[in-house]
């Protein structure tokens, strides 16, 4: 039988916990390597993924959860998770049985499990995020908003005409994903595909919901991204790295992303207390 988690209990290690009206917000991290037995929770939720990432798997089903990606999930809905090597560091933002009830009568949003990369979203999670340290009077407020205005964009992704993905539109993302800091033509993928490129650009944007260039330039950020987390490289360096031409462009892109530049983002990273983010 699946063990059935109760509110605010997660199977890695909760770092910090926020309750706001309508929703417990717990910071997560995952040891790397973690195998998680067949579980449930009690509560619907999502997951935004800071760092690192998992795979979940429902049945037959397989989620990829990778970091700026977020994970909705409805209650008693029982599966597994595997932490990838470098473990995961989360914020899962639970909902309270008022509010999940309003949305089961208004939106589909939380009634299969399912992951996203939608950049609004990801510009609200991180909003979110830096809500969850603030103490000021306002902060509550802008944390209940945010969560609403999280499940409502995702409410508002429109859905694929046809959700299958072809076999070879993994090699597609593999290449994509081992090769994102390099110059890719569509004509090279569609070669490793064995399509027509209108055929290969058609079919991505329905099964992942935006262009090759879009889905390029998400894993160009989140690059970024991380080299801004973990090193002390400078701003340019971190843009050529991540495959862009110049460090203007890559703050202008890093900026519609994250809502805020390269250099406040690692101004944000060093600031916040260590003791919140144990190794």
């Amino acid at each position: 039988m699946a063990r059935r988690l109760e509110l605010g209990e997660y199977c890695g290690r909760a770092v910090r916990r926020r309750r706001v009206r309508g929703f417990v917000i717990t910071e997560n991290r995952f040891r790397p390597g973690l195998e998680i037995e067949r579980h449930s929770h009690a509560h619907p939720h999502f997951t935004f993924v800071l760092a690192g990432g998992f795979t979940e798997r429902y049945g037959d089903r397989i989620l990829e959860c990778r970091p700026d990606s977020t994970l909705l999930v409805p209650a008693d809905e029982a599966h597994t998770d595997q932490v990838w090597n470098e473990g995961a560091h989360s914020l899962g933002v639970e909902i309270a049985p008022d509010v999940a009830t309003r949305l089961a009568r208004q939106t589909e949003v939380l009634r299969k499990a399912k992951v996203v990369v939608h950049d609004p979203i990801r510009a609200a999670s991180h909003r979110l995020f830096r809500e969850f340290f603030s103490q000021d009077v306002a902060a509550e407020l802008c944390i209940e908003s945010l969560a609403l205005e999280i499940l409502v964009l995702a409410a508002r992704i429109p859905k694929p005409t046809n959700s299958a993905e072809p076999r070879w539109m993994r090699e597609v993302v593999e290449r994509l994903r081992d090769g994102f800091s390099e110059s890719l033509s569509l004509e090279s993928l569609a070669d490793t595909a064995g399509v027509h490129v209108t055929h290969l650009a058609r079919t991505f944007r329905r099964t992942h919901g935006c262009t090759v260039g879009d889905y390029v330039r998400r894993l160009r950020i989140e690059a970024g991204a991380r080299d801004l987390r973990i090193t002390d490289k400078p701003v340019a360096q971190v843009a050529m790295d991540a495959g862009f031409c110049d460090q203007s462009h890559f703050c202008r892109s890093f900026r519609r992303v994250y809502g805020v530049t390269p250099s406040e983002y690692r101004a944000d990273r060093g600031n916040r207390p260590k003791s919140r983010f144990p190794c």
